[in-house]
C-alpha cells in the first residue's frame, strides 16, 4: 500500500496445483495511484475493483495492516467508476470488522 510518497502495486498471480504442490506465476503487475489525484483510497479501490472485474480471481489478498486499512475501508463500499458503472462492495472472509456495507 502506498499513499503519499510510495506506490501501491497490484500483483496478479496464476496458481497451479499439481500433486499437492502449489506453483505460482506472476501474470501481470499494476502500479495504482501513479498521479497524486489517483492516490486516494477511493481511487485505488476503484482501480483494484476494475482489476478484479478483468481477472475474476478466486481470491484477493490485501495487506490491511497499517496504511492498508484505508483501502479496506473503501473495498467494503460500492463505487462508481469514471463511466458511471457501479462497482460492487467486497467483504473480507477473515475479518468480521470488514464485511460488505
Amino acid at each position: 500500500m502506498g499513499r503519499l510518497h510510495d506506490q501501491t502495486v497490484a500483483c496478479i498471480f496464476r496458481v497451479n496445483i499439481r500433486d499437492d504442490k502449489y506453483y505460482a506465476a506472476l501474470v501481470n503487475l499494476f502500479v495504482l495511484g501513479r498521479q497524486a489525484e489517483k492516490k486516494t483510497f477511493v481511487e485505488q479501490a476503484i482501480d483494484l475493483k476494475q482489476l478484479i472485474e478483468i481477472y475474476n480471481p478466486r481470491e484477493v489478498v490485501i495487506d490491511c495492516n497499517g496504511l492498508g486499512v484505508g483501502l479496506a475501508d473503501e473495498m467494503i463500499r460500492t463505487h462508481l467508476d469514471s463511466n458511471g458503472k457501479e462497482l460492487p462492495a467486497y467483504g473480507f472472509f477473515n475479518n468480521d470488522d470488514y464485511k460488505k456495507i
